[in-house]
Formats: C-alpha cells, sequence, structure tokens
C-alpha cells in the first residue's frame, strides 16, 4: 500500500511543485531543490516550477539562472519552469505557494482543478 508521502512511511517518493517565479517565488525555489537534493528517499528528483512569463520559464531551462532575481547564482537542475499553472502543479503532493498575496486567490480555482 502506497502511503502519504506526509506519513512518514515513505513508499513513493513525493512530488514538488513551487509557484510564483518573482524575487520570493526564485529564493524558494532554490531552497526547496536543496531540501529535495538531500532527500532523495523521499522526494522525487525534479521540482515543477511555475512561472507567469515563457522568456523566463526559457531561461531558467536553459541557463539555470534567474537573472532578473537572482543575479548569475546557479539554479537546480531539478528545477523545471513552465507556465501552465495547471500543468505544473499536476501531480505535485507539496505545492509550495510563493506568489504575492493579491495573486493567491485568482490562482487557487486553477490548483483545485
Amino acid at each position: 500500500q502506497v502511503q502519504s508521502c506526509t506519513s512518514g512511511k515513505y513508499t513513493m517518493t513525493c512530488r514538488v511543485c513551487v509557484i510564483g517565479g518573482g524575487s520570493f517565488g526564485s529564493v524558494v525555489a532554490r531552497v526547496a531543490a536543496r531540501g529535495v537534493q538531500a532527500n532523495p528517499e523521499m522526494f522525487h528528483q525534479e521540482i515543477a516550477w511555475w512561472v507567469r512569463r515563457p522568456e523566463l520559464a526559457a531561461e531558467i531551462n536553459e541557463q539555470r539562472t534567474n537573472s532578473q532575481y537572482l543575479g548569475q547564482a546557479p539554479l537546480s537542475p531539478l528545477l523545471k519552469a513552465g507556465t501552465d499553472m495547471g500543468q505544473v502543479a499536476s501531480g505535485a503532493d507539496v505545492c509550495i505557494m510563493a506568489l504575492p498575496g493579491q495573486f493567491v486567490g485568482d490562482s487557487l480555482p486553477t490548483l483545485d482543478s
């Protein structure tokens, strides 16, 4: 029987996603990637990351940076950015919200579906 990834009995790895690509979301994604990488027995070794702008998703995926918010600080190869919030969150066991408060309400219907 597969246990929930939060039950303490990890018979499967948990999938993590991050919603938000601004300054807070970028830092959260970096920290989450370190935690996921340090615990491969608990977490699937890829983090889906929703960002609003296609050019930012391309920079993250191709150059492994988010120069607007993090300069040239390298991003983990575990981070896979996309611009379709529903697709990014699909299958995630843990969804880390890193959006400004005024945008959270608009994103909830997408995440609920």
